[in-house]
C-alpha cells in the first residue's frame, strides 16, 4: 500500500524537528508499506468493484505491522484528573501509541479509519482532546484516499469527505505538539485478485446474511 500525502493540521513547536518525529514517520511509512493483497502478495491490488472489498484485514495488517515495529495495540486513553473520572468516562481505545519516554516526550497516538464519517470524528476528536491536554506528543490518523475509498465498503470514512473539517483541528490552541492525516491507497487494481474479506456482524452470521463492513 502506498502513503500518497501527509496533511499536517497541527505542528507546533520542534516535535517535527526531533528524533522521535524521524521514527514515528519512519515506523508509519514502514508499516503503511507493510500492507498487502492478497497477502502472499509484495503490492496491495485490489479487485476494482464499487463496495465490493472489505476493510478490517486491511487494517489488521497495519496492526501487525506496527506491533512489530515495537508499538503498542488497542492502548487505553490517558487517564483526566481523578474529578473528571467520576464525572465522564474517557474516550475508548486508540488502534496504536508509541512510547517516546527514551526522548523524555508523552506517546504519539495512531488511528486507522474502519468505520463512517462518525467513526472519523471519534478518532480525530480523540487525538486533538489528547494533544489539547498535553498528553500525547502528537497523533496520526490514517485514512482512505478518495481513489481507494469507492472499492471498499460503503460510506467507509475518506480523505475528501472528511477535508472539509480540517480547519476544525488546524485551529486547535495548542503551545506544542502534531496532528496529522495520513491518505492511503491501492499500488494497483486487478479483476484477477480476490476480494478483501468483509467482517460480519454476529447479527448477519446468525441469519446467513452480508455485513455491509
Amino acid at each position: 500500500m502506498k502513503l500518497t500525502e501527509i496533511q499536517h493540521l497541527v505542528n507546533a513547536g520542534p516535535f517535527t524537528e526531533t528524533d522521535a518525529w524521524s521514527r514515528v514517520e519512519a515506523d508509519l511509512r514502514r508499516a503503511i508499506a507493510g500492507v498487502v493483497w492478497p497477502p502472499d502478495n509484495d503490492r496491495f491490488v485490489i479487485n476494482p468493484v464499487v463496495d465490493g472489498n472489505g476493510v478490517v484485514p486491511i487494517k489488521r495488517q497495519f496492526a501487525a505491522n506496527i506491533l512489530a515495529l515495537g508499538w503498542k495495540l488497542e492502548e487505553r486513553f490517558p487517564r483526566f484528573s481523578e474529578e473528571e473520572v467520576r464525572k465522564r468516562r474517557r474516550p475508548g481505545a486508540v488502534d496504536g501509541a508509541l512510547d517516546l519516554g527514551d526522548y523524555d516526550l508523552p506517546p504519539f497516538f495512531v488511528e486507522w479509519e474502519t468505520g463512517n464519517i462518525s467513526s472519523s470524528h471519534r478518532a480525530m476528536n480523540k487525538m486533538a482532546l489528547a494533544l489539547k491536554r498535553g498528553l500525547i506528543s502528537g497523533g496520526m490518523w490514517v485514512v482512505l484516499s478518495g481513489t481507494l475509498a469507492p472499492y471498499l465498503t460503503d460510506r467507509i470514512g475518506n480523505y475528501p469527505e472528511f477535508e472539509p473539517y480540517f480547519s476544525l483541528y488546524s485551529d486547535l490552541e495548542v503551545t506544542l505538539g502534531y496532528l496529522g492525516v495520513a491518505s492511503v491507497e491501492h499500488d494497483e487494481v486487478s479483476v484477477d485478485v480476490p476480494f478483501v474479506a468483509k467482517q460480519q456482524t454476529r447479527r448477519h452470521r446468525d441469519t446467513g446474511g452480508a455485513s455491509p463492513e
